[in-house]
């Protein structure tokens, strides 16, 4: 079962589970290195793509329910008319579906009805398919990076650990000793050597717990701040276009995934290793009282390994579902804060808030699914030792009547038996976490493993000259969407104003985040200053540039903060210059705080003008070479904009201007239509 991490990857992640299933093991990783949807998601026609990368067949047919159990299984249904599922067995009138957004799936035809489009697509291996493991697993490694600096900490947990072993095997012996030559030879001199003994044990076991727990918490701390660290620093090197694909929500779910992994690979690592070593010497010890009482033990704790193997499938299954749901929840709830005033102006507070309950009884229902196998879990567990229990004290009772054991011998190993089945109940749970441990470790791979944007160092010296670009026959597709646009010709030199106009959805936008390296071009050539632009490094060329985008926020913190983007040596004097010529200085002063008027994401104290103002003067602050605006005017009033534009001008530097307005663009050197050849003269086209 391969649940999708977004909304379209439903088509993709029913491709990896056929392919899994043919032998082909793959994950959603691999697979959007081979062809990443969009947010748009995927059609048939992509699935054959899809599919022909893989070397597996694709048919697709318009098979009516009743041809359901005709189809080559498994096989891909249409579902809800946006959606893809897995159809894997069909008889009577239920079909059983594995739902890449909602996991293994029974229903009745009659519910079938209501979702499956008439709609079906058959993948077969093809000539040349190869069965292979191709799924990429993150290593410790690129998680925590080196070890250095806990060497220590690892070491001295790992020896009071040991020590406290230690400390446990010494109990046993002192019920034995006491009941074997204290209560039976009335020793009551060694019975004092004893208590004093096994009672200073007990404190220094008591200190040496405290002492381990320290350590382990410090230890705890270290791996969770570097990974969190490592992997943060990872997420801000990824493309533009890793996060156009995603939600917000399933990021920071995914980053949750970090404290499973932390708890488990801390003191619980170190704890298994002695765990491990316990359980081999108490099993000796066992062998040594009596084989047939260890002989019982032992066949009751490979039962009870049995039955977490038989449930671990379930669980496994059951937790990625319900990290799934948590992801669609977060996100759910973030765009409502976001946007709060759009729901309240059209009045969605309760379809919103029936959203949010659904999307939290799906998380919640596969949180009950896991603690339903927890239960059942445990309830196996007491059932088999509950028995285990009975039959070792019904034959440690038969052995002392018999005169092979001693009563104190009796204790002393249903002692030692409490000592291994602890422990090996230890590490059969371990054991699972590790396990589960791999479902965590995938959901961070998306970040881990994803490929980091290009920040290879120029391969030469940037020349100091002022930025010039120039594209020809430049074309950028999404994936399996095709073009956004293409055949565009571009240039623009110092000191020159050129527009960039379109209708909606030409692909103005994506032109942009071309033209600045957020993305990479799909064809054609793009040069700053004669030299290719993926020969650039990203800071030596992004340092040259000031950029407004339509959705560019402000981040929590003074208005002065946010002109320089948070500068540890930022200037007064040059955020106050950079204000002015973007036309907020004077609305800046007149507030009560003014550059130091806190404003965020959410409660922004500023107008729609004044914020798009604000981040003008943010990107002038940079003193870039070529400025790019994309509609970074449109809710200013025309004197205003006229005014700004014109302070613009005087300061010499290119000027990329994205807009519908036509008084934005009447007075621009040049207009790039796309699609259509570039016009030159004085704004006329």
């Amino acid at each position: 079962m391969i649940l999708q991490s977004e909304a379209p990857e439903c088509g993709i992640a029913c491709v990896a589970m056929i392919a899994s299933y043919h032998g082909l093991r793959t994950d959603l990783s691999a697979m959007r290195l081979r062809l990443s949807p969009s947010m748009k998601g995927v059609t048939l026609q992509h699935i054959a793509a899809i599919a022909d990368t893989l070397k597996m067949s694709f048919r697709g047919v318009q098979a009516p329910m009743s041809a359901l159990s005709k189809l080559r299984m498994p096989a891909i249904l249409h579902w809800d008319m946006n959606h893809f599922v897995v159809l894997t067995r069909a008889d009577g009138n239920k079909i059983t579906i594995m739902d890449p957004a909602r996991g293994k799936r029974v229903l009745a035809l009659d519910d079938v009805s209501r979702h499956y489009t008439g709609v079906a697509a058959e993948l077969t291996p093809a000539t040349g398919f190869a069965a292979r493991d191709e799924r990429e697993k993150v290593s410790l490694r690129q998680l925590f990076g080196s070890a250095q600096g806990l060497h220590g900490a690892i070491a001295q947990v790992l020896i009071l650990s040991i020590a406290l072993e230690v400390f446990a095997i010494a109990s046993p012996f002192f019920v034995q000793i006491v009941v074997d030559r204290v209560v039976v030879g009335r020793d009551e001199d060694l019975l004092t050597v004893l208590g004093i003994g096994f009672a200073l044990l007990a404190v220094m076991q008591v200190a040496v717990t405290a002492v381990r727990g320290w350590l382990g918490v410090y230890l705890s701390t270290m791996l969770n701040v570097r990974l969190l660290d490592a992997l943060f620093g990872q997420l801000l090197r990824l493309p533009m276009a890793w996060f156009e694909k995603r939600h917000i929500g399933d990021i920071v779910s995914r980053f949750r995934s970090v404290d499973a992994i932390q708890r488990t690979l801390s003191v619980t690592f170190l704890e298994t290793l002695v765990d491990g070593a316990m359980v081999v010497l108490t099993l000796g010890v066992m062998l040594w009282y009596s084989v047939l009482l260890a002989a019982v033990v032992l066949a009751a704790t490979l039962a009870y390994g049995a039955t977490r193997w038989l449930f671990y499938g379930a669980q496994r299954r059951a937790l990625d579902e319900q990290l799934v749901h948590e992801g669609k929840a977060a996100t759910h709830f973030i765009e409502t804060l976001r946007g709060m005033m759009a729901i309240k102006l059209n009045l969605r507070e309760p379809e919103r808030r029936s959203a949010y309950q659904n999307l939290v009884i799906d998380q919640t229902n596969a949180g009950v699914l896991v603690q339903r196998l927890t239960i059942l879990n445990r309830a196996a567990n007491g059932l088999i030792f509950g028995l285990e229990n009975v039959a070792v004290v019904w034959l440690a009772a038969e052995l002392v009547v018999g005169g092979s054991f001693s009563v104190g011998m009796l204790f002393g190993f249903l002692a030692f038996k409490l000592l291994f089945l602890t422990r090996v109940n230890n590490l059969v749970d371990k054991w699972i976490e590790f396990r589960m441990l791999d479902l965590h470790a995938e959901r961070i791979a998306d970040i881990a493993l994803a490929q980091i944007e290009q920040a290879r160092a120029p391969s030469a010296p940037a020349p100091e000259a002022p930025l010039a670009i120039e594209a020809r026959g430049l074309g950028f597709a999404y994936g399996v969407e095709g073009f956004a646009f293409r055949n565009v010709d571009f240039s623009v030199r110092p000191g020159e104003v050129v527009a960039i106009v379109g209708p909606s959805g030409a692909g103005k936008t994506t032109m942009v985040k071309v033209l600045i390296g957020l993305l990479d071009r799909t064809e054609g050539s793009l040069e700053a200053n004669g030299r290719d632009l993926r020969d650039w490094g990203v800071g030596a060329y992004r340092s040259r540039l000031g950029v407004v985008m339509q959705e560019d926020p402000l981040f929590v913190g003074s208005i002065e903060d946010n002109i320089s983007f948070f500068d540890p040596q930022h200037q007064p004097s040059r955020v106050r210059a950079a204000a002015t010529v973007a036309g907020i200085d004077a609305d800046i002063m007149a507030m009560p705080m003014q550059y130091n008027t806190i404003v965020g994401s959410l409660g922004v104290a500023l107008s729609g003008g004044q914020k798009q103002r604000v981040l003008l003067a943010r990107a002038l602050y940079r003193k870039p070479q070529v400025l790019f605006l994309d509609e970074a005017f449109d809710q200013l009033d025309l004197a205003r904009e006229q005014e700004i534009s014109e302070r613009l001008r005087k300061l010499g530097i290119a000027i990329v201007i994205v807009s519908h307005r036509p008084d934005t663009v009447r007075n621009v050197d040049r207009i790039v239509r796309l699609g259509e050849p570039v016009f030159d003269g004085g704004g006329r086209s």
